[in-house]
């Protein structure tokens, strides 16, 4: 087709010239040409309550991708890497698969949930194993997309999360962990944790917690990014005395009502008792 005949331009979107107004045709929102914004807020606004209602890909088109003007969406390969949207956003479960199955029920870019998760080849997160390395790419992908300006992950040790697959005795009170991008070795294994190293922050995961915890956008956002990332690591309430503050922004945070009900109970559970100890 000759060029000035052909309408899909700018990202494979059709360019509506009637009336000479010269919109892309983004499905849910129309963007204007020349100054490449949008002409309308953003349907799913709400879910990014910091961000303007007019703002694409939030403010990051290196990094997201918005093909219907809405949201994106929780879709990954095996080896950690994001690939793509479907309705229901950037939310909840996390699902691995790939790139050959999520083009298959895409539309535009969108894949159809219902359709890609009762394929073969897609699994939930929570019932994959996956490499050390893999889960570090979910774990980091997930914390760097959050929306919460208190999340940026700048500070991030080597810009990634550590797993941590086993734990050795190196001397006498002395113990090293051994894994993926230099992990924490403590010898009580704790499931996460958070360290200093260079003036970086190291969040620290156990192998294999995508099985049990960590297997939602919110789950990883408000474990890792709102408690060991911001609340260790940025507050630095570590204490005994302050550590019931980590739990406190836990409660507070945004995600904390998309978490499975096991989840917020733990985390109520653990407040009172911390909250009960901050005075010794």
């Amino acid at each position: 087709t000759h060029g000035d005949k052909q309408p899909y331009k700018y990202n494979n979107k059709e360019l509506d010239m009637n009336n000479g107004l010269n919109w892309y045709d983004y499905d849910a929102r129309q963007m204007e040409v020349v100054s490449g914004r949008f002409t309308s807020i953003d349907p799913m606004a709400e879910k990014y309550y910091s961000w303007s209602p007019y703002s694409y890909c939030l403010g990051n088109p290196i990094k997201f991708v918005d093909p219907t003007g809405t949201f994106t969406s929780p879709y990954y390969t095996e080896d950690g890497t994001f690939l793509g949207v479907d309705e229901k956003g950037f939310t909840g479960a996390i699902y691995i698969t790939n790139k050959a199955t999520f083009d298959k029920y895409s539309n535009k870019g969108v894949a159809d949930s219902k359709k890609i998760q009762g394929d073969k080849n897609t699994v939930p997160l929570k019932t994959s194993v996956i490499e050390l390395a893999s889960q570090a790419h979910i774990y980091t992908d997930v914390l760097k997309k959050s929306t919460d300006a208190k999340l940026d992950m700048s500070g991030l040790y080597k810009g990634e999360v550590s797993i941590v697959d086993d734990v050795v005795r190196v001397g006498l009170n002395e113990y090293m962990g051994k894994g993926y991008n230099d992990p924490y070795g403590h010898k009580e294994k704790p499931k996460y944790s958070t360290t200093y190293v260079k003036g970086k922050i190291r969040v620290t995961v156990e192998s294999g917690y995508n099985q049990h915890d960590l297997y939602t956008v919110e789950s990883i956002q408000n474990y890792l990014g709102v408690h060991e990332y911001y609340g260790h690591g940025i507050m630095n309430w570590s204490k005994t005395s302050t550590h019931w503050k980590c739990y406190n922004a836990q409660l507070n945070h945004p995600t904390f009502k998309k978490l499975p009900k096991y989840q917020q109970d733990e985390i109520k559970e653990r407040y009172n008792l911390y909250y009960s100890k901050r005075g010794k």
